[in-house]
């Protein structure tokens, strides 16, 4: 099993990043809970959290989908295969759930509802 001991994490929201040291549950909550006044939410550990390389969140601005926010994950299982995952939600507790648990217990979620949408970037 891997240690994560040393892991850190660099997070970006919109032009500005957020060092690991200044990462708290508070910094999340409020940027994911005013998600829809940004473009992204990108979280990314110092080296792939179980082949992840990164965590990220947007709002959707299309008419059909307002309110929604897609949550992705790319897990790298080679230099040249990677399989990514979307999950759609109007849910910001549910992100924030998402990204406490990647950035606080260094576990990814259970991907079994999650779509793989890995052939849109072959």
């Amino acid at each position: 099993m891997t240690s994560y001991d040393n892991l850190s994490y660099e997070l970006t929201c919109g032009n500005t990043t957020y060092s690991n040291e200044s990462l708290n549950a508070s910094l999340f909550r409020e940027l994911i809970g005013e998600l829809e006044l940004y473009d992204f939410v990108v979280l990314e550990p110092s080296v792939p959290l179980e082949n992840s390389i990164y965590l990220q969140a947007a709002s959707l601005m299309e008419s059909e989908q307002a309110g929604q926010m897609v949550v992705e994950l790319r897990l790298e299982l080679s230099k040249q295969e990677f399989r990514h995952y979307q999950l759609l939600t109007q849910d910001h507790d549910q992100i924030l759930t998402l990204f406490l648990n990647y950035w606080g217990a260094q576990r990814l979620p259970d991907l079994t509802h999650w779509e793989d949408v890995s052939d849109q970037f072959q």
